[in-house]
């Protein structure tokens, strides 16, 4: 279900590349994409999240990426003050953006890096970029070392993210999580409401995922902080 009791959307799989195309008009699209300078790593980490120049660059069935998309969040470089004489002046910019094609893990670690860098002393540069930005989560299928199962740090709602693509076969079904979200969906693409099939659909493929899972934490979730020190 989605925020404001909003009901799910679908939208072709097909109708995926002119829905990037037009967002582009309007944000800076990062996604999974290959990446050529990952040519000696697995087949999962030449994934990486970029900014998407061609919708056909998109990767939406990927498994894992070389580097998780807290990156777009917490960039390896930036600028954080620059000098002018005498004065110093904080560089803080972000630009509208969307990440598309979040796992939910990655969406539950976003959740833990707002109670870190938001809640009692605010990060300006971590702020301004996570607010500037609407991430767009997609359902995956776990690969022989997924344990989120396990953590629980796989399941998301609404609210956590502000659209989730779902694939039931030539379609994607999407759950409005934001009101923003919501009306970006509208904006940007012609979306339908989901019938009844694509819902079944939706719930099969988690039902089916959740048996995937082979690797498994054996211990209870509440001692792991003590564990880690």
């Amino acid at each position: 279900s989605g925020a404001m009791n909003e009901p799910n959307k679908s939208i072709k799989k097909t109708d995926i590349a002119a829905f990037v195309t037009s967002l582009k008009k309007e944000f800076t699209v990062i996604g999974p994409r290959p990446q050529k300078y990952y040519a000696d790593f697995t087949s999962n980490q030449k994934i990486s999240f970029e900014v998407i120049d061609k919708p056909d660059e998109l990767v939406l069935d990927y498994t894992t990426t070389a580097l998780p998309p807290k990156k777009v969040f917490l960039p390896a470089q930036e600028t954080l003050i620059k000098f002018d004489g005498d004065r110093v002046r904080a560089e803080i910019t972000a630009v509208p953006t969307i990440l598309f094609g979040v796992h939910g893990c990655d969406i539950t670690s976003f959740k833990l890096l707002d109670k870190a860098l938001l809640e009692k002393n605010p990060d300006p540069y971590y702020k301004a970029k996570r607010e500037a930005t609407l991430v767009f989560g997609v359902g995956c299928i776990p690969d022989e070392h997924c344990f989120c199962a396990s953590t629980g740090s796989d399941q998301v709602k609404p609210g956590d993210f502000d659209l989730f693509f779902v694939d039931v076969g030539d379609a994607y079904l999407v759950a409005v999580g934001s009101k923003r979200g919501g009306e970006v969906l509208a904006k940007h693409s012609k979306p339908n409401d989901a019938n009844a099939a694509q819902g079944k659909a939706a719930e099969k493929k988690r039902v089916e995922r959740a048996g995937l899972f082979k690797t498994k934490l054996n211990m209870d979730m509440k001692e792991l902080a003590s564990l880690m020190g």
